[in-house]
């Protein structure tokens, strides 16, 4: 358009840039997500839960043997070691040992989403400042820096005591094994019995 002192010119120029701009952002954002997406993928997070667990299994196992000694040990000073009571104390330390398992994958497991979190804030200030910039060298050097960051190992903090005392309560059923009333059944209740109620095996001796 004539007349307009170049103003018309001007803006196009503007425009022109604008959209090379927003096409090194749209550019840039896509690289640099897939970089972390190579990184922090499906497998990185199993490996990492993996790799989680196998650091506390030497602590769960270390306090299993300890408890399941003092266990062997209350059985025997209560005189329940071969008795109904320890059949099913054996039971509930194999429970516990599968909960205390389970606790390890828990906290791994928060460890993996808190470790998402973070990975996924190191890549969103990534991309804001390749918005506010449109500079994608920078963005890619950035990007390259959060990953080596953000791929650190994830801590694994000191576990503390995850199983309860398993003797708990055997004094009181070595009394009730003495008097004849256990309440532990290695056979549960048996129809036709006795019409009075449940019947209990006793130790013999």
């Amino acid at each position: 358009m004539f007349g307009d002192g170049g103003a018309g010119r001007e803006a196009q120029r503007a425009r022109n840039e604008e959209l090379a701009r927003q096409g090194r952002i749209a550019r840039g954002s896509a690289e640099t997500r897939q970089k972390f997406q190579d990184v922090f993928s499906d497998d990185y997070y199993a490996q990492e839960l993996a790799k989680f667990q196998k650091a506390y299994a030497p602590e769960v196992d270390r306090q299993y043997k300890a408890a399941t000694q003092n266990l062997q040990a209350a059985l025997m000073r209560a005189g329940l070691f071969d008795s109904s009571v320890a059949a099913v104390k054996a039971g509930d330390a194999e429970r516990a040992k599968v909960n205390a398992d389970n606790e390890v994958t828990q906290r791994g497991l928060q460890a993996q989403a808190n470790k998402k979190l973070d990975v996924a804030q190191a890549e969103n200030t990534v991309i804001g400042q390749l918005i506010n910039t449109a500079d994608q060298q920078a963005a890619f050097e950035n990007a390259a820096n959060a990953v080596r960051t953000q791929s650190s190992p994830t801590p694994t903090p000191m576990l503390g005591q995850v199983f309860t005392d398993l003797s708990a309560g055997l004094a009181t059923q070595a009394d009730l094994e003495r008097s004849g009333n256990a309440r532990y059944n290695v056979f549960g209740r048996i129809p036709g019995w006795s019409t009075g109620g449940t019947r209990y095996t006793r130790n013999v001796g």
